[in-house]
This record gives structure tokens, sequence and C-alpha cells, in this order.
């Protein structure tokens, strides 16, 4: 399909399906963070999704290639001032206190399959994401519990982006904080403002094949070509609202692209055969590639 439209100087050809566009966008478009469930593998910036998985609590399973979960639960009602100061800035946790989450549920699995069975399966041959937790997700402490994901921003991404995608939790995704070129910024959810909880959640308390609930953080600051970090914090609510009670906990996210810059890269080549030289920009807004023809010569 080609669509034409003709301008004093050059004439602008959109081209909304041919291999200059599917290479062109691909470079221009900017990646998100992975999804959960990878594995590292060559297929594509995330690797290849598993379809082994943690078949039993506390024993073997596969560790996410991207995904990390901080050590301990916080409380739901933080008391310490170490515990407060890691639900109102999670950013400052120590590295060393993280360790690889574990992918839970397979592609393919049905009600009852395992023991976290009632967690909404993929339902799909090819997933897009997994379920991840702790190691022994079906025997943990109620709490709150730190996943986080750095990557690298592309060089092409702009400086302010929107992350959206959709995410389940069991039980509750209580919020999100990034930590970019301005600090660690609040970006969806619950705050904390060292004596409660402000706002809502990402998503309410849900489990048994509760529906996808879609998310768009506020504007994050990052420095393009350098890495950035999520945070997300998912409230497990032990039987009864007690946390001393143990239950299942997971996290389930698939992301979106974000936007790009309305131009992005640019290529030089004879594309209409005339012996002379055209450009061919990526318009990312409308996910077409806009060809300048050259008439002067």
């Amino acid at each position: 399909m080609i669509y034409l439209k003709t301008q004093t100087k050059k004439t602008m050809l959109y081209v909304a399906s041919a291999t200059l566009l599917l290479a062109a966008t691909a470079a221009a478009q900017t990646a998100p963070p992975c999804n959960t469930g990878y594995q590292p593998g060559t297929a594509g910036v995330c690797g290849t999704i598993w379809t082994t998985y943690n078949t039993e609590a506390g024993v073997g399973g596969e560790t996410d290639a991207h995904w990390d979960l901080f050590t301990q639960p916080i409380p739901s009602n933080p008391s310490t001032a170490t515990q407060k100061k890691l639900i109102e800035d999670p950013c400052a946790a120590s590295v060393k206190e993280f360790t690889p989450a574990y992918v839970d549920v397979p592609d393919g699995q049905s009600p009852g399959a395992v023991v976290f069975g009632y967690w909404r399966p993929d339902g799909v041959s090819n997933p897009n994401s997994d379920w991840i937790s702790p190691l022994n997700e079906v025997n943990e402490n109620g709490g709150l519990y730190i996943y986080k994901q750095t990557w690298t921003v592309p060089s092409t991404s702009p400086a302010t982006i929107t992350i959206t995608g959709r995410i389940l939790s069991d039980n509750e995704t209580y919020s999100m904080y990034g930590l970019g070129s301005k600090g660690c910024q609040h970006l969806a959810g619950y705050k904390y403002n060292g004596t409660n909880f402000s706002g809502t959640s990402v998503n309410g308390p849900s489990d048994f094949y509760a529906p996808w609930t879609p998310f768009a953080t506020s504007p994050f600051t990052v420095t393009p070509g350098s890495p950035a970090t999520l945070y997300v914090i998912v409230r497990n609510r032990g039987y009864g609202g007690l946390d001393s009670n143990q239950t299942p906990t997971g996290v389930r996210i698939e992301f979106g692209r974000f936007p790009s810059p309305n131009l992005g890269q640019s290529a030089s080549a004879d594309f209409n055969g005339d012996g002379q030289p055209d450009i061919a920009v990526v318009d990312s807004d409308t996910n077409k590639v806009a060809v300048f023809l050259n008439t002067k010569g």
C-alpha cells in the first residue's frame, strides 16, 4: 500500500510494507524493560522465554535473566526506619540484597496443573511472559516484595519516557519507582510518606485468574544510552490480612514499547531508480517511513 503526498520541492512517499520499513522502524523504536519470565539467549535483547519452571515450593526452578527480588519481604506496615526507607525509596536498596527471581508458570498451564495452578495461564503456544516469584512461592509470608530490573536505555530514546504495559500479581501491585537521571522517581501506585500510603495501587488485591490490569507510569527521566532501573513493589496479603500467614505470591508483567521522537533514524539511497540520491526517515508515530525523493538532482 502506497500513499503519495506532493509538495512544491519534494514528494513524500509513505511505504506501509517494505523491507526498508521493517529494518528502519526496528532500529528506531525504543525498547522497554524485558517482560517477566525470560532466560538469557540470542533471540532479541531479552532472550527467550523459559518453558521449564519452578515445579515445587523451594525446589529447583529457573531464574529470570533480567528480574531480581529483594531478599526479604518488608512488613505491610513498616515500623523501623530501614523498612520505611525501602518503601519510600527502593532505589536506595543495596544491589547485594537482591537475588534473581524465579520463573513459575509454564506455557499452556491448565487450572490445577500445579499447586499454584490458579494463577492465570498463558493460553497461547508462544507466550510473551511468565510469572516470577520467590523460590518458595507457595509458602511466603505476607508483606511487600520488591522486584527490580536494570536495562540500558537505547541511544535513540527520548530523555523522558512513559512506561506502559499490563500486569498481574498475587495479590496486589502497590507501586512502581524508577531510577534514572533525576534519581529515584515515583512512577505509579501508592506512595509512602513515612506514616502511611497515599493514592491507589497499580492493581488491587487479586488472584484466581484475575484479569490483566493495564498501566502507564508518570513521566520518567532517563539518559539515552545509559542504564535505568524499574522497581515494582507487590504486596502479598497473608490469609486474614496477616503477614504471619503464608500464601503464594508472584507477579507477571508485559511492557508496551516506548514512544520515540517523531522522526528517527535516516538513510540515503536512490529509492526510485532515477539515479539521484533520496532520503528515507522513520516516522515513529505512524510506524511508516517517509521517503523524500530528490527532484532537483
